[in-house]
């Protein structure tokens, strides 16, 4: 996996989730959706739109997740690729991540782009 690689999975929106982000609504208790049906229905109707927000927004993470470790593993990869130090990698991608990842994937991966430059110095 190369830099340019990487950079083109960001900007064409690869490492994004295409899941769309779950709005989460809270109903107090008792809440009526239709006055014309029984406390049961309503009841009900709350119970099953709650869980499936909850299946959302549990869904939208599992995806997000995933495709952030597909971003991890693309940087780790590349580090290694052109530092042939794989015990290092994972530790230049979370320096990488903790310093960049506020500003974006771009960022990160700048920041790990210069953390190669450091490591072949240190072969």
């Amino acid at each position: 996996m190369t830099y340019e690689d990487i950079s083109t999975k960001i900007a064409n929106g690869s490492y994004n989730t295409k899941l769309p982000y779950p709005s989460i609504t809270k109903f107090k208790e008792g809440h009526v959706f239709d006055e014309n049906k029984s406390v049961k229905w309503n009841r009900e109707t709350s119970e099953r739109l709650t869980m499936d927000a909850k299946k959302m927004k549990d869904a939208y993470n599992q995806d997000n997740n995933k495709l952030h470790n597909e971003f991890r593993k693309d940087v780790i990869d590349y580090i290694i690729l052109y530092t042939n130090k794989p015990n290092q990698a994972n530790a230049a991608f979370n320096y990488a991540y903790a310093e960049g990842h506020s500003s974006g994937y771009n960022t990160v991966l700048q920041i790990a782009d210069d953390l190669v430059d450091i490591l072949k110095i240190n072969n």
